[in-house]
């Protein structure tokens, strides 16, 4: 009910996916970061987040295209590149 009031807060998604992914329901992590993302595309942390919860889901390409989309929204902010480096290994030896 709270979400349906909240809509549009960005803030409201974001939390709700750190309370969803510290209680390991990553799938429901990841919707509600996606929704954050859509309120507020610009927010980098949120690109970081839903792809760590990809990651643990071990869905890697999609993490890897968070990530991407990360680069991309804040060109000089060296996380995503790092996490993309980092993972590389993993998203070459996975099934499409």
């Amino acid at each position: 009910r709270t979400v349906a009031v909240w809509d549009d807060n960005f803030n409201a998604f974001n939390m709700l996916g750190f309370i969803a992914a510290a209680g390991l329901r990553e799938e429901e992590a990841v919707r509600y970061w996606k929704r954050a993302i859509e309120i507020k595309p610009d927010e980098r942390y949120a690109y970081i987040n839903l792809a760590t919860a990809l990651t643990r889901m071990g869905r890697y390409n999609a993490a890897a295209a968070i990530y991407g989309r990360a680069v991309k929204v804040s060109p000089r902010w060296e996380l995503p590149r790092q996490k993309l480096k980092n993972m590389a290994p993993l998203i070459n030896n996975q099934p499409e």
